[in-house]
């Protein structure tokens, strides 16, 4: 299941700049799978917020969460190299906001996918980033520490 998973995601960030008429900026995608109940994820409250969302707040009794990684192409992550300050360049942040959306579509995609096989899947849903603490209430970073990706 978990390379069908993994094939599903990889094929659809391949074919979403055909699908989308845009420019392909991404490489291929990184997927990895965590125990939803490992201690690292049950303590997300405790490391990252109190106001944090478990998998458990989303669906009951999850088992799994999935996280992958999208990487940009190469000549995409260096463009910012190239800026002064501490600002990115404005592909770079184009590019950002369209792969969020990406993202989410993603996300639906495989629930809706995992649905149909008979599986309980949920994407994450009410995830709101605060930005005055600048902090989310889901973060993608810690899941995706939790299932190995660094």
């Amino acid at each position: 299941m978990k390379d069908l998973i993994r094939s599903k995601i990889i094929e659809y960030v391949k074919n979403y700049p055909n699908e989308k008429g845009i420019k392909n900026i991404w490489r291929e995608p990184i997927v990895r799978f965590a125990d939803a109940n490992g201690s690292y994820i049950t303590s997300l409250k405790a490391i990252v917020s109190p106001d944090h969302k478990l998998p458990g707040d989303f669906m009951e009794n999850p088992n799994i969460v999935i996280s992958y990684f999208i990487p940009f192409t190469e000549e995409l992550a260096a463009l910012n190299l190239n800026v002064e300050g501490n600002m990115a360049a404005q592909e770079w942040a184009d590019a950002y906001n369209l792969t969020n959306t990406m993202i989410s579509d993603i996300s639906q995609y495989i629930a809706d996918m995992l649905n149909e096989m008979g599986y309980r899947a949920v994407p994450p849903t009410g995830v709101v980033f605060d930005k005055v603490v600048i902090l989310s209430n889901w973060s993608q970073r810690h899941i995706a520490y939790a299932a190995g990706l660094g």
